[in-house]
C-alpha cells in the first residue's frame, strides 16, 4: 500500500461504523444519508453519459455499474454500462482477462505516426498514414463536457485527447501533445497520401487545453503531480530535455540540459543500457530494475534524450553503447520483445507491446539519420542472432 493505515485511522474507521453509521438509518440522519445518495448518484450518471459508459477505467466503471443496478436493475443506464463491458475484455493466450482501461488507442497513434514518419518512406506507407490521420482527426473532444464544469469538478475538454478514444471524454496532457504533433507532422504531407489536414481551429483548440495545464510553476500536469506516467525519471527526463531543445537550448547554451545529460549517464548501466524499476515512482528515488538488467525501452528514452541534447558531439561512443543494446534486442521479424513492465500510474502494469516497439524502432531511426548509417563498429557488434 502506498499509504499503510495508521491505527488511528483504523480505530475511526472503527467508530464510524460502529456507531456513526446505525445513526444515519434513523431521522435526522436518514434524511442527511439519502441527500448525499441522491448526490452522489447524480455525479455517477453525469459521468457515465460524459464517458459513454465507459468510465475513467475498469475499476469505476465496475463501481458504477453497482451503483446504477442498485439504483434499478431494468434502468437503461445499467443496460448501456452491460453493453460497454467488452471494451475492457480481451482474450489472451491463456484465458479472458479485463484491462484497467479500454485499450491505448490515441497514445499508440500519436507515436506510431512518429516512427512511420522518421522511416521517409512516406509514399509507401502512405495508405497507413492516412488512416492513422483519420483516426486522430476523429478521436480529438470537439465540445466541453455539458454543464457547469466546476459544479461537476471537470476540467475543459475541448481541443484535447484521450488516452483511448473520443468516447472515453477524459483528456490527457500527454496524449494531447502526442497526438497534435502527429497531426501537425502529417499537415506538412500531401494532402493526395495522408488526407486533409487538421483545421486550423481545431489546432488552436488543442494548444489552448495543453496551455490549461499549465502551473503556476511553469511545469505542465498529466492529471496529477509526481509519478503518475511513466516510470518517473527516465521518462520524464526524455520529454523535459525535449521540450527544452524546443525552446532553444542546447547543451553548450543550457547547463539544466548538461545536467539533465549528466544525470542520465550516471544511470547508464555497464552494459550500455539503461533499466528504470517502477518502484522509482514509489520511492521517489532512481532504482535500477532487480540484477541491474538494461530495458529496451528505458534504453531508447534515454538515448533519445541525450541525442536531442546534443551528446552526440560531446562524446558519441556513449550513444553507441546504447544503440547495441537495442539492435541485439530486436527480434527477426522487426519487433522489440517486451520484457518487465515499464509501468505508469506508480503501478507495475505493462505498456502496451506497441510502445516497446516504436519507441525502440523511433531510436533506431533517429540514430540512423545522426550518424547517416550506424557505424560499422556498432553494426559489427551487433551482428548476432536476436534474442527470443
Amino acid at each position: 500500500m502506498y499509504s499503510p493505515h495508521s491505527l488511528v485511522q483504523g480505530m475511526s474507521w472503527a467508530f464510524l461504523h460502529k456507531f456513526v453509521e446505525p445513526i444515519m438509518f434513523h431521522w435526522p440522519g436518514r434524511k442527511l444519508r439519502e441527500k448525499a445518495l441522491a448526490m452522489a448518484i447524480r455525479h455517477v450518471h453525469y459521468e457515465d453519459e460524459c464517458t459513454h459508459y465507459i468510465n475513467l477505467g475498469a475499476v469505476p466503471k465496475a463501481l458504477s455499474m453497482l451503483a446504477c443496478w442498485i439504483e434499478d436493475p431494468d434502468s437503461e443506464a445499467f443496460k448501456c454500462h452491460i453493453a460497454r463491458v467488452y471494451d475492457y475484455l480481451w482474450v489472451a493466450e491463456d484465458g479472458m482477462k479485463m484491462q484497467i482501461y479500454d485499450g491505448s488507442q490515441v497514445w499508440d497513434a500519436g507515436f506510431t505516426v512518429e516512427a512511420l514518419l522518421a522511416t521517409g518512406l512516406i509514399k509507401e506507407l502512405g495508405p497507413t498514414l492516412k488512416r492513422a490521420h483519420a483516426f486522430l482527426k476523429n478521436s480529438q473532444l470537439l465540445e466541453n463536457f455539458p454543464g457547469d464544469l466546476n459544479y461537476w469538478y471537470r476540467h475543459i475538454s475541448k481541443g484535447g485527447w484521450t488516452f483511448t478514444t473520443a468516447d472515453d471524454g477524459w483528456l490527457v496532457s500527454d496524449c494531447t501533445g502526442t497526438a497534435l504533433k502527429a497531426c501537425l507532422l502529417l499537415s506538412n504531407i500531401s494532402p493526395k497520401i495522408v488526407g486533409e489536414p487538421m483545421e486550423i481551429d481545431r489546432q488552436y483548440d488543442g494548444i489552448n487545453c495543453l496551455m490549461s495545464f499549465l502551473n503556476d510553476n511553469g511545469g505542465f500536469r498529466h492529471l496529477n503531480s509526481y509519478g503518475s506516467w511513466g516510470v518517473c525519471f527516465t521518462y520524464g527526463t526524455w520529454f523535459a530535455v525535449a521540450g527544452l531543445v524546443c525552446a532553444g537550448r542546447i547543451f553548450t547554451n543550457s547547463a539544466t540540459i548538461r545536467k539533465a545529460c549528466d544525470f542520465l549517464l550516471s544511470k547508464e548501466l555497464p552494459s550500455g543500457g539503461w533499466g528504470e524499476s517502477y518502484l522509482s515512482a514509489h520511492i521517489v528515488v532512481y532504482t535500477n530494475l532487480k540484477g541491474n538488467r538494461p530495458h529496451g525501452t528505458h534504453t531508447a528514452w534515454a538515448v533519445l534524450a541525450l541525442l536531442d541534447a546534443g551528446q552526440a558531439e560531446i562524446d558519441p561512443a556513449l550513444l553507441h553503447r546504447g544503440a547495441r543494446v537495442l539492435l541485439n534486442l530486436q527480434l527477426e521479424d522487426g519487433e522489440f520483445p517486451q520484457k518487465s513492465s515499464e509501468s505508469f500510474s506508480k503501478l507495475p502494469w505493462p505498456v502496451t507491446p506497441n510502445i516497446e516497439t516504436y519507441i525502440q524502432y523511433g531510436l533506431s531511426l533517429s540514430e540512423s539519420q545522426w550518424t547517416g548509417s550506424i557505424d560499422s563498429g556498432v553494426m559489427s557488434d551487433c551482428q548476432q542472432k536476436p534474442k527470443t
